[in-house]
């Protein structure tokens, strides 16, 4: 890794210098950490949902994964547009807007595909949370859990959606 150059004018600092706090071992080690934790939860929900319903605990963990890779995409792209909310120090509320006419403190902009992919990421974490309000609800009748699964999630997809049409239309 090349040293950070901070002498001015020299065209490409702010590039070097996102390149070398992107690729340091802090924030390396953060982004497996975050991968660990996400994977160690996903585990656990997947359990939890194949113990209240048999057979659809590989299929939460699948979309529970998917839902972590999704939302790791746009973090990733939301620190190489602003460094500042690398390796933060402590717990820091951050306000993410698709086109605000304004933006207020610790709120950042992000771009139409960033918005769609986090909306999307949304839509497939509510298939995991569909099934686990499906099985709690099959533990009292169990013959109520695909009708349930699929109303939860069709409200669940619908705002979802509604939200992805409402942000791109609002210019």
């Amino acid at each position: 890794m090349k040293p950070i150059n901070r002498e001015l004018g020299t065209g490409n600092d702010g590039l070097e210098e996102l390149e070398a706090v992107m690729m340091g071992s802090a924030s390396i080690a953060h982004h497996i950490a975050n991968a660990l934790v996400g994977i160690i939860l996903a585990g656990l929900f997947a359990a939890v949902i194949g113990w209240l319903w048999p057979g659809m605990g590989l299929p939460a963990l699948v979309m529970f994964l998917l839902f972590l890779g999704f939302d790791t995409v746009n973090t990733v792209a939301l620190e190489r547009r602003h460094p500042e909310l690398i390796l933060s120090p402590g717990w820091k509320y951050v306000g993410i807007r698709y086109k605000p006419l304004q933006l207020g403190q610790d709120e950042y902009e992000v771009t139409r595909t960033e918005f769609i992919r986090g909306q999307i990421a949304l839509i497939i974490l509510g298939i995991p949370l569909s099934l686990l309000f499906a099985g709690l609800v099959g533990i009292l009748w169990p013959g109520g859990r695909w009708p349930v699964f699929l109303v939860v999630f069709g409200v669940w997809a619908a705002i979802m959606l509604m939200g992805i049409v409402g942000a791109i239309q609002k210019h």
